[in-house]
């Protein structure tokens, strides 16, 4: 899978991932930031060697700011340290907990490594 974000006064940032071969298949390839946040919640970090192969796969845009109310003491991995105020969307903007990301183009097919 190839990644390109680009946008106007920003630099462009590629990334690339394998879907058919992990990364991480044991523990010592884990970066350390990786498991800074895994392994105090008790989880290693590993991925499957095949990865995604043999799967069905989709692939969703958007901007997924994981955020539950909780401390990111509490909750490392699905929380930004946000305050949800109950849903009131209104006091999430007003306090700028929230996120918002806009596309102007996006593309899906074979991959094709970027330019």
């Amino acid at each position: 899978m190839y990644l390109t974000f680009a946008s106007p006064d920003h630099d462009t940032v590629r990334f690339t991932k394998s879907l058919l071969k992990s990364d991480y298949p044991k523990p010592q390839d884990i970066p350390e930031q990786t498991q800074q946040l895994f392994v105090p919640i008790g989880r290693d970090g590993v991925e499957r060697e095949n990865a995604y192969a043999g799967e069905l796969n989709y692939f969703k845009q958007g901007n997924y700011n994981q955020t539950n109310g909780k401390s990111p003491d509490n909750n490392r991995i699905w929380s930004t340290g946000a305050n949800t105020y109950g849903g009131d969307i209104a006091k999430q903007y007003e306090h700028g907990d929230y996120t918002e990301v806009w596309f102007k183009r996006a593309t899906i097919g074979a991959g094709t490594p970027p330019n």
